[in-house]
């Protein structure tokens, strides 16, 4: 599991953060197609705009599973070792999109 964050970027306030979010993400997107193994993008977090923009990138590029989560204290989890605990534990629940 990668977790991926964009440096420089507090909030999206603008139609120019938002198109300097969507090019990152779209040079992370074809990064990470270009390795071997399969591609899971979740749609929790962030902005509307932010997960609508990584839902468009699955459908165009293609993602081996697309998901978003539903968790009891989301705020609980902040790296990847909680999050994989989370999961393995049932107190975050994946939801196939």
């Amino acid at each position: 599991m990668q977790l991926l964050c964009t440096a420089g970027l507090e909030d999206l306030t603008s139609a120019e953060d938002h198109h300097g979010f969507e090019e990152a993400l779209l040079r992370c997107y074809f990064s990470l197609l270009a390795e071997e193994g399969p591609l899971h993008i979740c749609l929790a977090g962030g902005f509307k705009t932010m997960s609508s923009a990584a839902h468009q990138a699955a459908d165009l590029l293609g993602c081996d599973k697309l998901f978003h989560v539903t968790a009891s204290d989301p705020r609980k989890f902040n790296d990847s070792d909680s999050i994989i605990g989370g999961i393995r534990d049932g107190e975050i629940r994946l939801i196939d999109l």
